[in-house]
């Protein structure tokens, strides 16, 4: 499931973990996910548990596509 909410390969290899396009990376994944329909399918297995953890595989703590789904999730549970 988690492959079916990643960005697509044409954007992660954009974006290519270059700062200085994060922003236009975050828009887009963020427009990408709003799309996606395996999104409601991921919404519906976080509704049943208590615990979600969200995995990336970059050193960059600060800009990667696990903290843009993360806050798209929150914005879709209204959560803090």
């Amino acid at each position: 499931m988690a492959e079916e909410v990643a960005p697509t390969t044409e954007l992660r290899k954009w974006y290519a973990h270059d700062p200085r396009r994060w922003k236009s990376f975050k828009s887009k994944y963020m427009k990408e996910l709003e799309a996606n329909r395996a999104v409601a399918n991921l919404l519906q297995v976080i509704r049943s548990t208590d615990t979600v953890t969200l995995v990336y595989a970059t050193n960059d703590v600060k800009h990667n596509n696990a903290e843009v789904l993360r806050e798209f999730l929150k914005r879709k549970f209204k959560i803090e």
